[in-house]
């Protein structure tokens, strides 16, 4: 992970170490089922009823912006302008106009509405109409009536059968609920006034659902069907109709969130998120990865923290696993244990006995220590055989151990004992003074000989690194007693007045021996045993000089 990176991921569960869960999760509600964005780590969680799959969540590519939850469907806001939804698609809800720049998302059983650049949007089966607002800030959708606050309190419109749309004088509104996305008539705000805060309701009041409670400093206010709850110093109180303990809250934390449905409820407090009410579409059954608690103290919730168990706040985790890397044996992820790894932190490195910090294990994707036991940073292997020079015993791969190879660099040189540079072990093959042997071909392999002809040191112990060979004879001339191969040993040529390098001169050379032999003359070059020699030489002249040529 790069220090960048880092930082990036630091500060991220650094600013979360901060907050609460009512930072994370953002919760909202339908008629029988819940879904919550979470903000982290870009995610929608649903549950409750999936009778047309609105608790099911798709895949995205993008970024999620925003979440609404309508009676039978559920909806993302995405950061390429356009949302996504998923549930029951017989509603127009489904083709949205085209947006500009949206920041958040609203829904109600049959619409939905945005704030995007142009102001508030909406679209689907009714309320696509909407009144003139002033920098609007917060919207709220229900069935029959939508409100929303802008510049000049709040403003409601379409039903108002029961008042729901006709708002009371207000001093400061901050607050505004009309609604989760089920049938509901009534609606309510949190006002701000100069000695605190008061929730005011107005609409529909079978039920007592506007009759509000003494409540201390209410922070929240969420509006159902037929009942309204709100969040205050003391935590959640309810009012209005109670039927399946929906206004019996269960112990709480420091609430900061609450959502009513058709007759279920949820909050967000320090533990997480919470239902209570009707269950028997499993609307209250919260998936345990969003009941959050800290048990290690770091200031990271279990589900998000990646070492839920130890302490780390700053929840580096090198190999993006996920597991963190205080709680990883395998830090690195290079698959060796931390216990054994001589370097836990980086993947390329996990075994070095001859501490050249190259890889010796074997176990990587990575190119391993050619030579684990004795240290080669440089990793040179001459002839690419997979064993390092500094511990290869044929360095040049010739076949000959370097104890004895002339030349352990030069697979062309093997055996020299002349010293002329030139090998003389026959086992290397050439064309055209180019080695033909594929590399890791030694000279036992049937690859190094196949088509190919040898060639050696023709004067092995006398040193002739011109390999001159003018009869081509395979003997060098260094060492050739008769270099031209003329049939006369090159000493005789030279005593009868012949040139040993030359055998065009065999006919005079044979009429001076022959001369000589006639007159019964001393050859003082040659002596009484060399004209011998000659003589019975000259007896098989013939044969030789056809065997020579």
């Amino acid at each position: 992970m790069s220090y960048p990176f880092r930082f990036i991921t630091f500060l991220i569960y650094f600013l979360t170490c901060l907050v609460n869960a009512d930072d994370i999760y953002r919760l909202n509600v339908g008629s029988m089922h819940t879904c919550t964005s979470n903000d982290i780590r870009n995610e929608i969680f649903c549950w409750g009823s999936d009778s047309y799959g609105q608790a099911t969540v798709p895949n995205f590519s993008e970024n999620i912006i925003s979440v609404a939850v309508g009676r039978w469907y559920s909806c993302a806001l995405l950061d390429n302008n356009d949302t996504q939804c998923w549930g029951a698609q017989t509603l127009s809800q489904f083709n949205p106009p085209i947006l500009s720049n949206p920041t958040a998302i609203d829904s109600s059983a049959f619409h939905l509405c945005v704030f995007d650049d142009t102001g508030v949007v909406c679209w689907g089966n009714r309320q696509d109409v909407v009144p003139n607002l002033i920098n609007p800030s917060q919207i709220s959708l229900t069935g029959f009536h939508s409100c929303a606050l802008d510049d000049t309190g709040v403003v409601c419109w379409d039903e108002n059968d029961e008042g729901q749309a006709t708002v009371p004088s207000l001093n400061n509104p901050i607050k505004l609920s009309s609604g989760s996305g089920g049938v509901v008539k009534h609606t309510c705000v949190i006002d701000s006034l100069s000695a605190g805060s008061e929730v005011i309701c107005w609409g529909l009041n079978d039920y007592g659902q506007t009759d509000v409670p003494s409540l201390q400093n209410p922070s929240e206010v969420a509006v159902g069907g037929d009942n309204t709850c709100a969040i205050d110093d003391t935590g959640v109180v309810c009012w209005g109709r109670d039927v399946y303990g929906i206004n019996s809250p269960p112990t709480l934390i420091n609430p900061t969130q609450i959502v009513i449905g058709q007759f279920h409820a949820c909050a967000v407090d320090a533990s997480g998120i919470k239902c209570w009410g009707r269950n028997d579409m499993g609307q209250t059954d919260v998936p345990l990865t969003l009941q959050t608690s800290d048990d290690d103290n770091d200031g990271i919730y279990n589900t998000l923290d990646n070492c839920p168990n130890i302490f780390n706040p700053y929840q580096y985790d090198l190999d993006n696993d996920n597991i963190g890397d205080a709680c990883d044996n395998d830090g690195d992820g290079d698959g060796v244990d931390n216990s054994i790894d001589v370097d836990d932190t980086n993947p390329l490195l996990a075994i070095d006995p001859d501490n050249d910090l190259i890889d010796s294990s074997g176990i990587l994707n990575y190119a391993q220590d050619n030579c684990p036991n004795t240290s080669n940073p440089n990793q040179l292997d001459l002839d690419e055989d997979g064993i390092g020079d500094v511990c290869d015993n044929d360095k040049d791969g010739d076949g000959f151990n370097a104890s004895f190879d002339a030349n352990d660099l030069n697979r062309f040189l093997s055996t020299d004992p002349d010293n002329d540079g030139v090998d003389s072990s026959g086992l290397e093959y050439y064309r055209n003074n180019v080695c033909l042997r594929p590399p890791g071909c030694n000279d036992f392999d049937p690859c190094a000989t196949v088509c190919y002809e040898p060639t050696q040191d023709n004067c092995p112990v006398i040193s002739n690194t011109s390999q001159s060979d003018i009869d081509n004879d395979n003997q060098g001339d260094a060492c050739d007693s008769d270099i031209d191969g003329d049939g006369f040993e090159n000493e005789i040529e030279l005593a009868a007045g012949g040139d040993a390098n030359n055998a065009s001169d065999y006919s005079d050379v044979k009429e001076n021996i022959l001369a000589a032999l006639n007159a019964n003359k001393h050859v003082p070059a040659i002596g009484g045993i060399g004209l011998l020699a000659l003589g019975l030489s000259m007896l098989g002249l013939g044969a030789v000089r056809l065997r020579k040529k």
